[in-house]
């Protein structure tokens, strides 16, 4: 796979967590689980495709679970994100 189609499924990645976390944040559970719901396809069809693909995709599926569990606890909540972009770039 070419470094450009994996920054751009690794984009794709990013752009559903970011609004599930936005959705969460707003108040609409139902669009935020529809976009881990997308993320799990995306793992899914990075299964045998590319192992840092995959790795991302689970990465954010995790963190994103780790979110909803500590959403009582926003300082929590920070520090999962900071994580999760932290890891983000180190799998880039």
């Amino acid at each position: 796979m070419s470094p450009e189609l994996m920054e751009q499924k690794k984009k794709g990645v990013r752009v559903v967590f970011n609004s599930a976390i936005h959705d969460l944040d707003t108040g609409r559970t139902d669009p935020a689980f529809e976009s881990l719901h997308k993320l799990l396809g995306m793992q899914a069809a990075f299964h045998l495709l590319d192992d840092d693909l995959y790795d991302y995709a689970e990465l954010a599926v995790k963190v994103f679970v780790e979110y909803v569990q500590a959403y009582e606890r926003p300082a929590r909540r920070m520090l999962l994100l900071n994580g999760f972009l932290g890891n983000a770039r180190a799998l880039q």
